[in-house]
């Protein structure tokens, strides 16, 4: 091997190494081991050094001696660079190491969340017979009717029903959130508690579902009610997110606030991710982090990516899709699996 490749071989190995002692202060590399056993040194010394400044500052006030500022000064200075630089080396060792070693990815079917964010996508109604007699023109008013008249006119049944499902919503988009909502509601060891609902902001012209999400929100909880009744169930609270986050925490990509009575634009990276960060946020209040669940099949695909990213992000953290094809509601964790970062 050449000199460079025995180099990076050794950065690469001893990252590993870093990785694993960032985890659970383990490790066999004498490099890593003496980096964190200098991270220790300056540490200790930085608290030696401060009592025995205080000690004496205190001495001096009471007349007894002079201070050791001259002294003990510029030793906590520089030992505080010290324990910069190895912090450093190992984040960098670190990251350089995450970077290289491919991450696992767990596929499975989605486990019962006890919370499920969704994104809401306009429902694709433009040629079904159910709303030909309402005009097809723009304007607020007139999607809410197209809507309304969409799910007054659908046969007798619910999205409970998975075959009632299929046939009435076919490739529809909306029949994704509700193919969500009945999946966390039926699998096995269920325990809905809450839906959280985001939509789109109007984009020019071109109208959001902010406009839809109460209709949304009222079929849902209708559809819980009528089949549960008083159980747990039948309890379960679906919010928009202008009912859950406080309107002056978010931004949008101009730093300007935003008004999420009127939805978010799914094509504003920045403003989907903080805004995911304030649902989770106001979540964990009441359910653990592993607990809640964000659906990324709803929306436009900036959406999706963003709240993929957001969700693994954190390792506790799970986001779902559903398969348009075959519509299996899928769960995915991405992560490192430390204990094959150590060099065979």
């Amino acid at each position: 091997m050449s000199k460079e490749e025995v180099s990076n071989e050794w950065r690469r190995n001893n990252g590993r190494r870093a990785l694993r002692v960032l985890a659970t202060i383990g490790g066999y590399s004498p490099f890593v081991i003496a980096v964190i056993m200098l991270v220790g040194l300056a540490t200790s010394i930085i608290f030696g050094a401060s009592y025995e400044l205080i000690r004496d500052t205190l001495s001096h006030w009471v007349g007894e001696t002079s201070p050791g500022w001259k002294t003990y000064v510029p030793l906590i200075l520089l030992v505080l660079l010290m324990l910069s630089l190895g912090i450093h080396k190992l984040r960098y060792l670190a990251v350089e190491a995450a970077g290289d070693h491919p991450p696992k990815v767990s596929i499975h079917e989605s486990a019962p969340a006890k919370a499920l964010v969704l994104f809401l996508s306009m429902p694709s109604i433009h040629h079904l017979p159910q709303v030909d007699a309402i005009e097809n023109e723009s304007g607020e008013e007139n999607l809410k009717r197209r809507v309304r008249a969409f799910l007054e006119n659908l046969n007798t049944g619910d999205f409970l029903d998975a075959g009632w499902l299929e046939k009435e919503f076919g490739a529809m988009n909306w029949r994704m959130p509700l193919q969500a909502i009945r999946h966390h509601l039926t699998v096995e060891r269920a325990c809905l508690q809450q839906v959280v609902i985001i939509p789109s902001a109007d984009d020019g012209e071109r109208l959001g579902t902010h406009h839809l999400d109460e209709i949304f929100r009222d079929h849902v909880e209708g559809v819980l009610r009528r089949r549960f009744k008083d159980k747990p169930k039948g309890r379960v609270r679906v919010d928009r997110v202008a009912d859950i986050v406080e309107q002056h925490d978010l931004t949008d990509a101009d730093n300007r606030k935003t008004d999420l009575t009127k939805g978010v634009l799914f094509h504003d990276f920045k403003s989907l991710i903080h805004l995911l960060y304030f649902v989770f946020k106001y979540l964990k209040k009441s359910y653990l982090e592993s607990e809640i669940l964000v659906d990324i099949t709803g929306g436009q695909k900036t959406n999706s990516v963003a709240a993929a990213v957001f969700a693994i992000l954190v390792p506790t953290r799970r986001f779902q899709y559903i398969d348009t094809n075959s519509f299996d509601v899928r769960s995915f964790d991405v992560y490192h699996e430390l204990d094959t970062l150590m060099p065979q």
